[in-house]
């Protein structure tokens, strides 16, 4: 928990904890006003790059004032540590309401009316996407109005790799097939208010799956699961609306604003959400709605007056109405084989992180085979035959996506690159190692792992001092990652520095005490600082941790022994 005292915060307690970081009620002693603040995660925060767009986001964020949106009072740092003063809200979150079922068909629909006109108006105003709509991120007031929250902060995630290659953001169950072939736009929150409204309704998810993967592939290739067929009294104009909201083409979804005026109607009101066909006399007319924008969205001046088409006018719009639903079912399907790729794809990372080298050549094939110029799939299959032992046609493969994958795809960039440098330690080759590793780190170095590869290399190719500089540099940006300080040590132990190293395994410890590569440096600078006692202790918590094989404790063994430090009493 943060201190008790914040610039001009009093912290009051704790309120909840997330993958985005933590919030505390406190009180702002300047405006005498309870408030809730919200702190980025400190691996967000330890980069500039990620921190200044998280500082952009969070500003756009506090320019939109709507009586559905949380507001955002301010942006502070504090201790280099970004947070944001918002709206404290008495009321639960949906999630919490639905932890009992489903809600009444009045509620559901005024919950989802009220959060459509959260998402038209930030749409609105220069284009902000939430990205993360779910309903964890939707409060009550102390009116039980709908407060839609973290505008901005899934964006500040998204520019954190992750584990999967897709670049999957939010959670699973409210991702549309685009945001799961890593593209979020407006339409995005549309489909996450659809899966919002079914489950409001329902109790159900409108799509299901065993694990996220699963789930991820039934948004991007099945239909949803039919309101009706659960929630019967629901009527089929909120089943129809329901349904187009999960649309899988993005296009033919309605608006956040047309969500709104629909669920306006359903709910009573008679702001008209479309134009209407009328007949004429001897002419196709079409009533063409006068409006004007308002804080709240589009909003009727005049009734509207019939208006002639000409005929060639008539015969044009009768062939687009023809034509559009074909065009609608070819981006649908491009949309799909897209997402199915991105799907078979992040199956094979994951086949490949567990070494079932089989499977990841059958995703990653499955993935071309949708997409052949899928380039993610082309490096993850390349990886797998270098790890097969067939490094040589390999690399060859990775040299040639290297001239095609686009020059501003820099995380990719950087991936085929740490896949060379695999093939050349693979071979024996540091050098050619480093010089890989160097290339991957000039593409992005924006993970601790970036600077503990490259540092590790230039140490095994007998560059301590480099390689220390450049792991200090990793330290700087990411403090807490253990691997980071424990070869920070190994340069140190390298140069003979060996206070310099046992502070270096001592940090590595301290940020993760089960970290047996991090025991096994102290155990030999302990040995070599004449800590005999010390090096005994250590070498015995390595040997019990079971890290290593028995090979590498033979070898420790034998180095300690070397020193005095015996394992028999």
């Amino acid at each position: 928990m943060p201190a008790a005292r914040i610039l001009h915060y009093e912290v009051v307690r704790p309120l909840g904890r997330g993958g985005m970081g933590e919030v505390v009620e406190a009180v702002d002693t300047r405006l005498g006003r309870h408030v809730a603040l919200k702190f980025v995660a400190p691996e967000l925060a330890a980069d500039p790059i990620h921190l200044r767009r998280f500082e952009r986001e969070a500003r756009a964020a506090a320019g939109l004032s709507h009586p559905n949106i949380a507001v955002v009072h301010a942006f502070e740092v504090e201790g280099g540590r970004p947070f944001q003063a918002m709206e404290l809200l008495p009321g639960p979150t949906l999630r919490s309401l639905l932890s009992n079922g489903a809600l009444p068909i009045p509620q559901a629909l005024r919950i989802a009316r009220e959060t459509a006109s959260a998402l038209a108006f930030a749409h609105g105003h220069g284009g902000i996407v939430h990205r993360d709509v779910k309903p964890e991120n939707l409060m009550f007031d102390a009116h039980g109005a709908a407060k839609l929250m973290d505008f901005g902060l899934a964006h500040a995630a998204s520019a954190s790799r992750l584990t999967m290659t897709g670049g999957t953001l939010g959670t699973a169950a409210y991702m549309s097939p685009e945001a799961i072939a890593g593209r979020s736009e407006a339409a995005s929150d549309v489909f996450a208010l659809g899966v919002i409204l079914h489950e409001m309704l329902s109790g159900e998810l409108p799509f299901t799956g065993e694990g996220a993967l699963a789930l991820m592939y039934a948004i991007a290739n099945q239909p949803p699961r039919p309101l009706l067929e659960h929630r019967a009294d629901a009527g089929e104009q909120v089943a129809a609306l329901v349904a187009r909201m999960l649309e899988k083409s993005p296009a033919s979804r309605p608006t956040a604003e047309q969500v709104r005026a629909e669920l306006d109607g359903l709910l009573g009101s008679t702001v008209p959400s479309q134009p209407n066909l009328v007949a004429g006399p001897g002419a196709l007319t079409v009533e063409l709605p006068v409006v004007r924008r308002t804080p709240g969205g589009l909003e009727p001046l005049t009734p509207p007056g019939p208006r002639r088409l000409r005929p060639m006018l008539i015969v044009l719009a009768l062939l687009a109405v023809a034509a559009y639903p074909g065009w609608r079912w070819l981006e649908a399907r491009a949309a799909a084989r897209t997402a199915q790729a991105v799907a078979a794809n992040d199956l094979g990372t994951q086949a490949l992180l567990a070494h079932d080298l089989e499977a990841a050549m059958r995703h990653f094939d499955d993935a071309l085979r949708l997409d052949a110029g899928y380039h993610r799939a082309a490096v993850g299959r390349a990886a797998v035959m270098a790890e097969r032992g067939q490094r040589s046609e390999a690399a060859i493969r990775l040299a040639a996506l290297l001239g095609s994958i686009p020059r501003d795809d820099h995380e990719l960039r950087a991936v085929a690159w740490s896949h060379l440098a695999a093939i050349a330690i693979a071979d024996g080759n540091w050098p050619d190692a480093v010089e890989k590793l160097r290339r991957a780190f000039a593409e992005d170095s924006s993970e601790a792992s970036a600077y503990n590869q490259l540092g590790h290399a230039q140490l095994m190719n007998g560059a301590a001092d480099s390689a220390r500089g450049v792991l200090e540099r990793g330290i700087a940006r990411f403090p807490s990652v253990a691997p980071l300080h424990k070869n920070a040590g190994l340069a140190a132990l390298a140069l003979d520095d060996l206070p310099g190293a046992l502070a270096a395994a001592d940090a590595s410890l301290a940020s993760d005490a089960t970290y047996a590569p991090a025991l096994a440096l102290r155990a030999r600078v302990r040995a070599r600082s004449g800590d005999v006692a010390g090096a005994r202790t250590d070498l015995l918590r390595y040997r019990a941790s079971g890290a290593g094989d028995s090979l590498e404790l033979a070898d420790l063994t034998r180095e300690l022994a070397g020193r005095g430090v015996r394992l028999e009493r």
